[in-house]
């Protein structure tokens, strides 16, 4: 009877998905092969939006996020 019990919790197991927050990857490779075959002329401009949760309060109120924007924050120095 354990045997069965732990085939059936397996298999119950198994019969579940999950997706991660990067549902837009096909989107991105499609139109990464659009620029590559010039389907969309050159591409002078582009204008991207990527919204993060965690972005919802600024990231000095929240000390271990600072890491996220520590790139941004060392470029904007040196300008």
């Amino acid at each position: 009877m354990r045997f069965l019990e732990i085939r059936n919790l397996l298999q119950e197991l198994l019969n579940h998905a999950l997706t991660y927050g990067y549902a837009g990857h096909q989107m991105i490779e499609q139109a990464r092969a659009m620029v590559k075959n010039g389907d969309l002329g050159e591409i002078r401009i582009v204008n991207l939006q990527f919204a993060h949760g965690f972005h919802s309060a600024p990231v000095d109120q929240n000390p271990s996020r600072r890491w996220t924007t520590a790139s941004v924050a060392a470029i904007q120095k040196a300008s």
